[in-house]
């Protein structure tokens, strides 16, 4: 199995024990050499000054362990940007596989069901964890587009159905398995007639 694919199946983030081991002093300075080596190749655009204080912003929030899972909202606050800002950096910053990006999620006993709470990043300690990053975060990408697709697909169906006028099976004023009415024709005459009618009406064959 290639380091690849062992870095996109793998539940358990890839590079979290070999971060561990490292001192966060250390993790942030790579960090910080790789983004600056991305902007000089042209890696990541330049002329979005404010990405680079989103990037410090974000590597300051990481904790003593090496743990960094902060939200887009404290990354906006602490680097005085938007968070569609921070969004577009961190995707950015994921594309070129500087970093890997795992969802966290937690049982919510409400919906019953899991939901996503946050995300957890990793940043990568060298070219072959690049490599392997730049893959994870295609195949996560292309992921949540299908999840995202059949979660459409779903709601159109479901609208579909509900918008679609009754059938005569679920119509009750015209109902194909209504016994119909059956109309008796009775022809005028005189009452002396109509015995002779029924007379003959009800008489054997």
């Amino acid at each position: 199995m290639t380091i690849a694919s062992m870095f996109v199946r793998n539940r358990v983030p890839a590079l979290q024990h070999e971060m561990k081991g490292q001192p966060t002093t250390k993790l942030k300075h790579i960090f910080k050499s790789n983004v600056e080596a991305a902007f000089k190749a042209g890696d990541l655009p330049a002329r979005y000054h404010a990405w680079k204080a989103v990037f410090k912003a974000f590597i300051d929030l990481m904790g003593p362990d090496g743990a960094l899972y902060p939200s887009h909202a404290k990354i906006a606050e602490k680097s005085q940007t938007s968070e569609r800002t921070v969004w577009a950096a961190m995707n950015a910053l994921e594309k070129v596989g500087l970093i890997r990006v795992t969802a966290r999620y937690t049982y919510d006993a409400e919906k019953g069901k899991r939901v996503r709470t946050s995300n957890a990043y990793e940043i990568v300690l060298n070219a072959a964890q690049r490599a392997a990053a730049i893959v994870a975060a295609a195949a996560r990408k292309a992921h949540e587009a299908s999840r995202r697709q059949a979660a459409m697909a779903a709601r159109v169906v479901s609208g579909l159905f509900h918008h679609l006028p009754a059938t005569d099976t679920d119509d009750p004023q015209s109902n194909i398995f209504r016994k119909r009415e059956i109309e008796l024709h009775v022809p005028k005459m005189s009452k002396w007639d109509m015995i002779d009618w029924l007379n003959q009406s009800s008489s054997p064959l």
